[in-house]
């Protein structure tokens, strides 16, 4: 999990949050890999790639997200990598 933590400056601010997840997922049928980004404890993106196949398969997630939290309160935002089924995930390359 990634995570950074920001302040905005103005109720009007507004923040580009763009990220690269690359992930490898092992396991058996129906293994699969949910990636989300969370604001503070609130799902504002998830995307889920899988496969029905008893095999191994590659995927990249690259979410663009523009977010106006009109608050002046700092803000947490999380990236994470989440298993489905029976699947193990190796990632190489994450940033946000």
């Amino acid at each position: 999990m990634l995570t950074i933590t920001v302040t905005p400056a103005s109720v009007s601010s507004k923040f580009l949050i763009m990220a690269s997840v690359s992930l490898v997922c092992e396991g058996g049928a129906d293994n699969g890999a949910e990636v989300l980004i969370v604001k503070n404890s609130t799902t504002i993106f998830n995307e889920f790639s899988g496969h029905a196949l008893n095999n191994s398969f590659a995927s990249t997630f690259s979410p663009i997200i523009v977010d106006a939290p009109a608050t002046t309160s700092s803000i947490t935002y999380h990236l994470q990598a989440v298993p489905k089924g029976s699947a193990t995930i190796y990632s190489g390359v994450v940033s946000i």
